[in-house]
């Protein structure tokens, strides 16, 4: 079956490999290629043609790209891509915290 996008299209990412889909939503919510090699206990090299590949495929350029189209397309939750140091206050404006 195919999901529609978020444009109402058939999403792309239907047509990615397991583990394309698993790089993509690994750098959508901000794992760095090496982390993601650890997790998946592969070379850095594997998961960074993956990446390549997942970009190639969905005519994108970065991952902040993957980050905009895995939210788009319903993928991963906002609250999964800030990192530590960022946090939503009650009125939904995004904080950045610093050292003190």
């Amino acid at each position: 079956p195919s999901v529609p996008a978020a444009d109402g299209g058939v999403a792309p990412h239907l047509g990615l490999s397991a583990r394309e889909l698993q790089v993509l939503l690994s750098l959508a919510q901000g794992r760095s290629v090496g982390e993601i090699a650890e997790s998946l206990q592969v070379s850095v090299r594997s998961v960074a043609g993956w990446r390549r590949q997942v970009l190639t495929y969905l005519h994108l350029d970065t991952n902040s790209d993957l980050t905009y189209y895995a939210l788009k397309n319903g993928l991963i939750q906002s609250a999964a891509v800030l990192p530590n140091s960022c946090a939503s206050n009650a009125a939904g404006s995004l904080t950045v915290r610093t050292a003190s």
